[in-house]
């Protein structure tokens, strides 16, 4: 992934989230051009706006939430205040590498969610939860729309990507079903904390440190695995459709 191809809409996804003034602005345009124009493709533009900013405020709080404490905190003073860098790192006692690093991260993270990709916080039921909350918010508006002015290559993304997240949850299961008791609950613990270290989680459960990291090592393996197997039975469908 190239951080900075992506970077220019991440940060302004992560300034709409605050920027609550903007929703508001296009809810008043949109209130206008009900009123004194017939132009039902702009409304239905305008709608589609103001629902994809809303959905993207509630992905990025339940990223946040995910999120050790101290890096809600740098999130909260990075965006919420628009304080630079060489000014957050003093406040959270941290050098200016850690908080570039920290920066990066959430940028990352954004992104691993936004699109639906595989990553240490998709593999957590909450990040499931909120990428597929996402996608529903988005695709029952162009459902109660009719989707009349809808891009169809668009909306098919959108419902590949919700039918590719329930496959992973369902094979999630199935995989958690198949491993020994003291597995499954280390890794059940690990799901709904992604933010634990594997020495955390070895003096949870009273295993090796090795032993904890095998195991969730193992289960990432796996769910990546099946995540690229779909991604490449999509992309074959995809192309033996324009053949």
């Amino acid at each position: 992934m190239n951080l900075f191809l992506v970077r220019g809409r991440l940060l302004r996804m992560i300034a709409d989230y605050y920027a609550l003034e903007k929703i508001r602005n296009l809810e008043k345009a949109l209130t206008y051009v009900e009123r004194k124009l017939n132009q039902p493709r702009l409304i239905f533009k305008l709608r589609q706006e103001i629902v994809q900013r809303k959905a993207d405020a509630a992905l990025v709080a339940a990223m946040i939430m995910l999120m050790p404490k101290e890096k809600q905190e740098f999130f909260r003073l990075r965006y919420q205040k628009k304080m630079p860098l060489v000014f957050v790192a003093p406040k959270l006692y941290i050098s200016p590498k850690v908080a570039g690093a920290w920066n990066a991260e959430i940028l990352e993270r954004l992104y691993v969610l936004r699109e639906g990709i595989v990553g240490e916080f998709i593999l957590s039921p909450q990040a499931l939860c909120a990428v597929e909350s996402y996608l529903n918010t988005i695709l029952d508006f162009f459902l109660m729309e009719e989707m009349k002015y809808a891009d169809p290559a668009y909306v098919r993304q959108l419902e590949a990507r919700r039918a590719f997240l329930l496959q992973l949850r369902l094979y999630m299961e199935q995989y958690l079903e198949k491993v020994n008791a003291e597995e499954r609950q280390l890794l059940l613990s690990w799901c709904n904390d992604p933010c634990l270290t594997y020495v955390e989680l070895a003096r949870r459960f009273y295993v090796s440190e090795s032993t904890a990291g095998r195991y969730v090592l193992r289960f990432k393996g796996a769910m990546f695995i099946f995540w690229e197997a779909l991604r490449k039975e999509n992309a074959v469908k995809v192309l033996s459709g324009l053949c």
